[in-house]
């Protein structure tokens, strides 16, 4: 009798299972760490926003958008639709940052008050919770005079 090189039906069910079993221990583990992904991008973007606003705001006395009834929106499209360009561009343009795509957040910057110079909210959001205690955003406020409320 010829003895073959493979391995047998039962080593190869043994090491399926363990396969199956280390897969399943490892999958929560893999979502926290993706949550905590996701937070950490959305405070790292929400802070880039809000120096870039404090620049604006010091350079031209007024938080972006000029226009208090115009708020940006950048919803997570992936490819982004015409108004998400636009979008895109303006925030270049105007805050000098880039704000990426693809990575199932979505942005909005919208100033307040009286004026646009009163105040600039800033929010960070996902579909899903992106923190331990399932909040799902994150929101920033930054007042004329300097104040920073994170809320």
């Amino acid at each position: 009798m010829k003895s073959g090189d493979g391995f047998t039906l039962p080593e190869l069910m043994v090491v399926i299972a363990m396969v199956g079993i280390l897969t399943l221990t490892a999958s929560p583990v893999y979502k926290t760490y993706l949550q905590r992904a996701y937070g950490s991008q959305a405070a790292i973007m929400a802070k880039q926003i809000m120096d870039a606003q404090i620049l604006h705001y010091l350079e031209h006395d007024k938080f972006f958008p000029t226009d208090s009834s115009k708020p940006i929106f950048i919803p997570p499209d992936s490819p982004p639709s015409a108004e998400t360009e636009q979008a895109l561009k303006e925030v270049e343009e105007h805050l000098h940052i880039a704000i990426p795509l693809g990575h199932r957040l979505s942005y909005q910057i919208y100033s307040g008050g009286v004026n646009a110079d009163e105040s600039c909210f800033i929010r960070v959001s996902a579909p899903f919770a992106i923190y331990k205690n399932g909040k799902k955003d994150l929101n920033y406020m930054i007042s004329k005079n300097g104040k920073v409320i994170i809320f």
